[in-house]
Formats: structure tokens, sequence, C-alpha cells
């Protein structure tokens, strides 16, 4: 725990410069900001918790419910494409003088290799959540000590909204040499059906596993609960400051990698440890109670790390190169012939379960409270995130013989991929090594040595399937009524927030509107 303990420290030092994190693109991961921030441990019953000069056991219950919806959501795209841009383009191979255009080559979605469209990305995000919130005021044991718990319950709804133009379907089947058997007609005639990946053709072995996208994917689940213990070392009339350690409990499941955009609820099943702080002061007191006060609050946690499900690209190979075909065989040696057995897409090779985690979260929010007799107007700043995940271990690990097929090459398929004792064959044979159709020839030594085109766990690039650095600013508006001579001071509300990514781009711009209501006891 003392281990644990530094971490922590050392990386709520560090957070500040990983704030300054860039833009990242072609991942196949989403993780962005997670919507249980500080601003609901202050935001509607901050004048019912923190009480001076209680000395009995007394309990808040509060209920807040919000929902919304995305925007800006050209700013995400490009977290997603494998060019940096919102539009894609799926077209026949690319080389130095021809279909220059081409991003991503279309056989390998099961196209045709004349196959032509550009694809428009449009990352959507739908959201509602109903946290329950409980606050026990501790002062009958320890005058300042309390205890703060979270149950939030969220629905989410994502979709990777493709737009397809130009499409140019091109020849009804394969060139000679992408499949062995024959020249069947290709498997899809656009890319929105091919990223569904539910078709075979040829010598392809299976439908995609993972990596697919096929509408709108939703769901609805207990988001992290939290609950800490709290001790306010200065607590008066006007003031407090206190500080609190609590854990979170991951009960929103792990990653699957079967949609390439699925829903994340809270920090996908890992567990956690936070410290946090806060506390307020009055600022101005005039007649008639009327008072203005500013709150604060910081949270910095750890999370563990635990076992997630994410697919890879390929070490050297590019943005993508997940997407690959790749040629299954019965055996590889440098002498030994290999026997066709087949043809895959990398999606389902290189989807590995592993152990990820070890990063932090940090969340930090100002609020400013004006109370006009039994009203009170909010207006507030959040700022939020995490930084990046640790890839700490494979669980997974890939025990069939795959190398990196060729699509279109006349020859001997085997040989070109890995090089075997049959090599000289393959004088000058073109080797596919990009996702958008790049080749580069190999000479027949080059063939017999290469071993790169052997997939692998080791060349799998563990850096394309981690949830990158997250940054998010928000801000806060809120009214509140609360019936204040009522023994139990029950209270009303409303709030809006504006939510904008800190200009890395990895985690979605949000609006969201919402009630609240609180009870005391």
């Amino acid at each position: 725990m003392n281990n644990v303990a530094k971490k922590l420290a050392v990386a709520l030092l560090l957070s500040v410069p990983c704030m300054q994190a860039t833009n990242t693109t072609g991942q196949s991961f989403y993780f962005g900001h997670q919507q249980t921030g500080t601003m609901k441990d202050v935001l509607g019953w901050n004048n019912q918790i923190n009480l001076f000069g209680n000395e009995d056991f007394s309990a808040v219950l509060k209920v807040t419910s919000e929902g919304g919806m995305s925007f800006s959501n050209e700013k995400l795209a490009p977290f997603f494409t494998s060019n940096g841009t919102t539009t894609m383009v799926f077209g026949p191979k690319h080389d130095s003088t021809t279909n220059v255009a081409t991003d991503v080559y279309a056989s390998h979605f099961g196209l045709s290799n004349t196959f032509k469209s550009s694809v428009v990305f449009n990352p959507k995000i739908t959201t509602w959540v109903t946290d329950f919130a409980a606050f026990l005021d501790l002062s009958n044991w320890m005058e300042g000590l309390h205890v703060r718990a979270h149950l939030p319950v969220q629905y989410l709804k994502h979709e990777l909204e493709l737009t397809e133009t130009n499409a140019a379907a091109g020849t009804s089947a394969y060139l000679t040499g992408y499949v062995v058997s024959g020249t069947p007609a290709v498997a899809y005639t656009n890319v929105v059906s091919a990223f569904k990946g539910d078709k075979t053709a040829g010598d392809m072995l299976s439908v995609w596993k993972y990596g697919t996208i096929n509408g709108e994917q939703h769901d609805t689940k207990v988001s992290d609960i939290t609950a800490s213990i709290g001790y306010n070392f200065v607590n008066s009339e006007n003031y407090h400051f206190g500080v609190e350690v609590g854990g979170s409990f991951g009960a929103g499941g792990k990653s699957k990698a079967v949609h390439v955009f699925e829903p994340t609820f809270g920090n996908l099943g890992r567990h956690g440890i936070f410290g946090a702080v806060d506390g307020h002061a009055v600022l101005w007191t005039g007649e008639d109670d009327k008072q203005l006060s500013a709150f604060v609050n910081g949270k910095v946690g750890y999370i563990f790390a635990g076992e997630q499900k994410r697919s890879y690209d390929l070490t050297g190979f590019g943005n993508w190169s997940r997407y690959l075909q790749v040629v299954k065989v019965s055996s590889i040696g440098a002498s030994t012939y290999s026997v066709y057995a087949g043809v895959d897409n990398m999606i389902n090779v290189g989807t590995l379960a592993a152990k990820i985690g070890d990063y932090v979260t940090y969340d930090a929010s100002l609020l400013l409270d004006m109370q006009y007799n039994n009203f009170n107007f909010n207006v507030g700043y959040e700022l939020g995130g995490h930084t990046k995940e640790k890839h700490k271990s494979f669980i997974d690990t890939i025990t069939s013989n795959y190398v990196i097929h060729t699509p279109g090459y006349t020859g001997t398929l085997i040989d070109v991929a890995i090089g075997t004792a049959d090599a000289s064959s393959c004088t000058g044979a073109a080797t596919n090594y990009g996702i958008n159709g790049d080749t580069t020839n190999l000479t027949v030594a080059e063939l017999t040595t290469t071993t790169g085109l052997v997939v692998s766990n080791s060349l799998l690039d563990t850096n394309s399937a981690l949830a990158q650095t997250v940054i998010s600013h928000a801000v806060v508006g809120a009214v509140n009524y609360t019936f204040r001579d009522n023994e139990y001071m029950p209270s009303l509300g409303l709030f809006g927030k504006g939510e904008f990514d800190g200009k890395n781009h990895n985690t979605a711009s949000l609006w969201t509107v919402g009630v609240q209501g609180n009870v005391s006891f």
C-alpha cells in the first residue's frame, strides 16, 4: 500500500505536464472522460453538507439525473481514422504514381480491388446518468468526520456514423492470387456493409469477431461505485477545509472490442483508490439570507490494472494495420515448406485479452453560489480527465501460424510472405506492407531472411490499443430552491453543463441538462 501511495503522489505531481498531450489518430479503442466528476460532490447539496456546529448524526440523500448529446463531432473523428481527418478513401492499391488518394486498399475489407468510395466518420454520443448519493455526518462520533458515497446508473449510446459517397463497385471478382481457390465474387459492394464483417468469400476463413462498425451500440449499466471517508480539519460558520480518502468499485464491465466505438462505463471494471480535498468560504453576506460563497473540490485517483480485450495494429505497419489480410499456414520454418490454410483478417488474429491499467484520473471544480432567500444560483468550472493507460502484459497468445498476405500477387503466396526454401521462384515479388496497398519489392535474399512478416504477440503495437491522455473542461450553471423552513430541508434544482475536449481531441464534447433533489435527515 505504501508503494501505491507513492505512485499516487507522483502521479499527482506529474498530472499537469501530462495535460500537454497531442492529438492521436487511428486508435482502435475509445475511452473518453467519464460523466462522474467532482461537481456532483458539490452541486445541489453544497449548503446542506459539512455543516458547522452539528453534534449529532445526520444524513443528506441526493438524486441527480442528467442527459445530453455530443457536439463538434468532427473534432473527435480523426481519433478513429487512419489518416487523421474526417474522411477516408477506400480504393485500389496505392503506389507512388497511381491511386495516390487511397487510404485503405479496399480488398482488405472484402471489396473489389477496383472498388472506390469516400467515407465520412461522424462519432456521436448520447448519455443519460442518474446518480444516487449520500452524505453521512458522523459528528456524533468525531466532529468533522463524514462518509460520502455515489452509485451512478448510466445509459450510453455510441454511433460511429459512416456516410459513404461516390461509390464505384468495381469488378465482381478478386484479383487472381487474392484467394487461391478460384476467383469468387467479392463479399461486399460498399464500405458501410463491409465494416459489419459478417460475410466470407473464397478462402476467407471466418467473419469478423471484433473491430466492427454496425450502426448504434447502446447499453445501460451501473458505473463505478465510490465511497470515501473524510475529515474536516477546519470547520467554522464561514469556511471549512477537509480531506477524503476512498475507493472505487468497477461495476461497469470490461472492454469487449467487438465494436470500434463501444460504450464504456466508469473505469471498465477496474478498481481504484483516490484522495480528495474540499472546502468553502463565504465571500459576502447581506441582509435577508443573502450570501455569496465559493466551493472548491479536487480529486486524484489511481486505477489498478485489470483484464481488457483490445485490437492491436502491427508494429511498423502503421495505423489500421489491424485490418490487413493475413494468411494461415500449417507451419513456419526457414527451410520447411508451409501449406496454405486460408485467409483471415488481422482483426480476428490480433484482438487479444491483456492486463491494462495503472493510470491516474483527476478532477477539480470551483463553484460560486449566490443564495437569495430560498433560491441558490450557481455557476462553476470543472477540469477532469485521465492519463494514458499502461500495457502491463498479454493474457492471450497468438498460437496459430499467420503471415502477412500479399493481395493481388500472382505468384506463390506463402513464399512471398515468409521466404521459405522455395523463395527463389519469387524474384522481385511485391510484398504488401501498408493498409493502403503500398508495396515494397524484396530480393530473394531479403525474402529468405525476413521474419517480420510472421504474426506474433511481439509484432503487435500495444500503443495502438491503449486509452490516450484525456483532458476535459466544463462550465456549469444551476438554480435550486430549498424549503428552509421545513424540518427536512428538501431542495430541488435544474442545471446545465457544457463540456469541451482539451485540444487533444481524445474525448467528446458534450452538452447535458439535468434535475436534482435532496433531503436532509
